[in-house]
């Protein structure tokens, strides 16, 4: 399950990231500097060097953009060229 929370603390997306974790998916968060506790619920904690919301965003963004290439990638081949 991928969980984004830039504080790292939205109380929902923590009960889904429980939820899931319950169920034994594996858990990939996407956070700020800190991580809030949703890093530590999470298998995998991708965190920027970043507090501030609209910085962390966009930190996040390139990683995003290589996850939605990677997944094209799996799914139709070679895009890249």
């Amino acid at each position: 399950m991928l969980c984004i929370s830039t504080s790292g603390n939205s109380k929902n997306i923590i009960n889904a990231a429980n939820v899931a974790k319950f169920k034994n998916l594996k858990i990939i968060s996407f956070t700020n500097y800190f991580g809030g506790t949703l890093k530590s619920v999470s298998h995998v904690n991708v965190n920027v060097p970043e507090i501030q919301t609209f910085k962390t965003q966009e930190l996040h963004l390139p990683i995003y953009h290589i996850i939605s290439i990677l997944i094209e990638e799996s799914f139709f081949g070679l895009i890249l060229k």
